[in-house]
């Protein structure tokens, strides 16, 4: 009670609203640190998101170009294979024909 006879009831609820108010800042701090924070990450995964969708578009016109690469070599081998086939018939004509 000797501590509390030379302080008054005033000085008493000033520091306890000094020390809520100190609470309430640090706690703001976090709060704006943590926010910070996750718009950094929010604006890190936007970035690599469009980065991914580039490679996406980049990645299907290449497939679409090998795609039609591939079936031109696909058309050619087929032309290759009929003419051997036709060589392959006129060969077996000729011994035939011995």
């Amino acid at each position: 009670m000797l501590i509390l006879r030379n302080i008054s009831k005033l000085d008493i609820i000033k520091k306890i609203s000094i020390s809520y108010l100190v609470i309430t800042v640090i706690s703001l701090q976090k709060r704006f640190k943590i926010r910070e924070t996750m718009m950094l990450t929010l604006k890190n995964l936007r970035e690599k998101i469009e980065k991914l969708e580039s490679e996406k578009t980049e990645l299907k016109s290449e497939i679409e170009r090998l795609r039609k690469e591939a079936e031109g070599k696909a058309v050619a081998l087929e032309c290759e294979v009929a003419v051997l086939r036709e060589e392959a018939d006129s060969l077996k004509e000729m011994i035939d024909s011995f």
